[in-house]
């Protein structure tokens, strides 16, 4: 866990007569201290689905594909902790799921356009939250990044 380490040399003389010295090696280690919550390595991602049509009612499971993927990270380098992935925000009717430990975004309902008129844009927006696994503090509202994940429509 150590980040920075160096080692010091220092000789030591005295005045006297004939002088007397005297050598020592110091070596400081600096450990990161566990301060900065994780970091997503892009600040918005973007995907297209398209519309399914007709509309059969059965439960899909469709992994999204973003480029590049969602992904964060502990900003604490050599710490390096484990990051779990939730959805915190516009997902209110259940159309998406996320892998909580790969940060994956799944489809897990059949959309079709017309019965989303109201969507600005046609565009849905999710807001995922990547927070350390091994430090519950960091969960928190001010420990966490958040990030928008923009779906789009592209009718077949």
């Amino acid at each position: 866990m150590v980040r920075y380490n160096t080692d010091i040399d220092e000789d030591i003389d005295d005045r006297g007569t004939p002088p007397k010295s005297t050598n020592a090696t110091v070596q400081i280690k600096v450990n990161d201290n566990d301060d900065l919550p994780p970091k997503f390595t892009k600040g918005v991602y973007r995907t297209k689905i398209k519309e399914f049509y007709p509309i059969t009612g059965m439960r899909i499971h469709q992994r999204l594909k973003f480029n590049p993927p969602i992904h964060a990270f502990d900003q604490d380098l050599a710490i390096d902790a484990p990051i779990r992935y939730d959805i915190i925000a516009g997902n209110e009717r259940h159309l998406f799921s996320l892998d909580h430990v790969n940060g994956s975004l799944f489809l897990e309902k059949e959309i079709d356009l017309d019965a989303e008129r109201s969507l600005p844009g046609n565009t849905f927006v999710l807001q995922i939250q990547a927070s350390q696994v091994d430090n519950p503090l960091k969960t928190g509202r001010y420990y966490t990044n958040a990030i928008y994940v923009l779906l789009s429509y592209a009718t077949v």
